[in-house]
């Protein structure tokens, strides 16, 4: 197996648990998050290992990165659940 197919491989792994987190309005927020952690690989993986044009992963997270912003206290509210006592 190549390297890009790995990497097409690791990058579809993530898209339906975010399409499935952006579709229900309580998890947009960490559908978003997740959007843009999968768009910032892509795109490294763009310039750094494929040496493709990296617009076409860049654009999507600059917009997941704003839906994510949206929504920050969505996931300021998610994080802040459970127990933090380490």
């Amino acid at each position: 197996m190549s390297g890009r197919d790995l990497l097409t491989v690791s990058s579809s792994l993530f898209e339906p648990p975010r399409s499935f987190l952006l579709r229900f309005p309580a998890t947009v927020g960490v559908g978003a998050l997740l959007g843009f952690g999968i768009m910032v690989s892509a795109t490294v993986a763009n310039i750094f290992i494929l040496h493709h044009d990296f617009i076409h992963s860049t654009i999507p997270a600059i917009i997941f990165a704003m839906i994510a912003w949206t929504y920050r206290s969505q996931i300021l509210k998610l994080m802040r659940c459970g127990n933090r006592d380490f």
